[in-house]
This record gives structure tokens, sequence and C-alpha cells, in this order.
């Protein structure tokens, strides 16, 4: 990469997801590590609206400046 060149950088994140883990305590020990399930994409809509985040981002990139 130039030390010269303009670059620009697009980040997407699902701020409200639909879907929900969980986190509980191990019942076969207590003071260790949580069991958690964080259940990422469990409902359809959490990953079809990051495809349309990334759609969108891509078009934005695309478009000429004013």
């Amino acid at each position: 990469i130039a030390p010269t060149g303009k670059y620009l950088s697009f980040g997407v994140a699902l701020n409200s997801p639909f879907s929900r883990g969980t986190i509980h305590v191990d019942p076969a020990n207590p003071t260790g590590d949580p069991i958690i399930d964080p259940r990422v994409f469990e409902q359809q809509y959490d990953p079809a609206s990051l495809v349309e985040l990334v759609k969108f981002v891509r078009k934005l990139a695309k478009t000429a400046p004013l």
C-alpha cells in the first residue's frame, strides 16, 4: 500500500440482533467459567440483515465523491 494513497474502511455490525444467547453457571463447577451459548444467527433475520448491510456498504463504496 502506497503511503500517499487515499483509503476508506467500512465496518458493519448488527447492533440489535434478534438471536439471543444464554449464560449459565456450570452446575458441576459453580466457581469455574460460565457456560456460554451465543446462539449466533439463530434467527433468520440476523444473517439476512448482515448480508443487506454488506450489499449497501459495497454500493456506498462505489459511489462517486460529492
